[in-house]
């Protein structure tokens, strides 16, 4: 599911989520919330494009069609909405820009990646390096798996990193069912506001001296292509970059 708009509170133990979400939820429910970090507690409510409420399967079968949606939340209520394909485009028309530009040094982070390995804003100095944003619930983030661990493979030279705002728990089990072969680093939240991701999946390349070469949402969607691993939006724009700045040291 592309997630168009979001505000997000202090995550909450999966552990005790679950077990308040429980009676009221189905697990796949549960698990659709938890993993969004809404309150254990909060009023849930679902609408269609137009407002209408619809129960969470009709929700979920629809945005699994689109992708998209929208939501907001407080600490007791959280409402999710679907967004049709005319809104986001107007939405990516109108969007604000990411909090970092072209040449801008990659934000002050410290993070801990599902090995145990602390990884910080010195890794992203000596290659070059791309950050992938996404949430295990993101359904074009899920199709880009592929595509993904086939761009590590091309690419050895290129550090790849992977930031969520998903716990380590979630964010484990979303490794193994993609075997996904990009340094994980989970709850990374800091990260990801300092940068201004709004929407997943989002991808930031940094040259060798930690500075932005650029940041885009991108999805095999803009080109008309589910899930294959080769080629993919995301290494052409990650190519016309990397040769954008061969040409201009030239």
């Amino acid at each position: 599911m592309n997630l168009i708009k979001s505000l997000f509170i202090p995550a909450a133990l999966f552990i005790a989520c679950s077990s308040v979400f429980a009676a009221q939820h189905s697990a796949e429910e549960t698990q659709f919330l938890t993993g969004l970090q809404v309150a254990a507690d909060a009023d849930v409510t679902y609408q269609d494009e137009n407002g209408k409420a619809m129960s969470f399967e009709q929700f979920q079968a629809a945005s699994e069609k689109n992708g998209n949606f929208s939501y907001e939340h407080s600490k007791h209520s959280a409402s999710f909405k679907l967004v049709s394909a005319e809104a986001v485009a107007k939405a990516k028309a109108q969007q604000p820009k990411f909090k970092l530009a072209a040449g801008d040094a990659a934000p002050d982070f410290s993070l801990k990646s599902l090995d145990g390995s602390t990884v910080d804003s010195k890794a992203l100095r000596g290659r070059y390096s791309v950050v992938a944003f996404y949430f295990a619930d993101c359904a074009p983030c899920n199709k880009e798996m592929p595509s993904l661990n086939a761009f590590k493979a091309g690419h050895p030279d290129i550090q790849t990193l992977a930031a969520t705002f998903d716990d380590r728990d979630t964010a484990l089990a979303f490794q193994a069912k993609h075997s996904f072969k990009w340094t994980v680093l989970p709850e990374a939240r800091s990260l990801i506001n300092a940068i201004g991701v709004q929407e997943y999946p989002t991808f930031a390349l940094f040259d060798p001296a930690g500075k932005l070469l650029g940041v885009k949402t991108i999805t095999t969607v803009d080109a008309g292509k589910d899930g294959e691993a080769h080629p993919s939006p995301m290494e052409a724009w990650v190519d016309d970059l990397l040769k954008s700045r061969q040409t201009a040291q030239n």
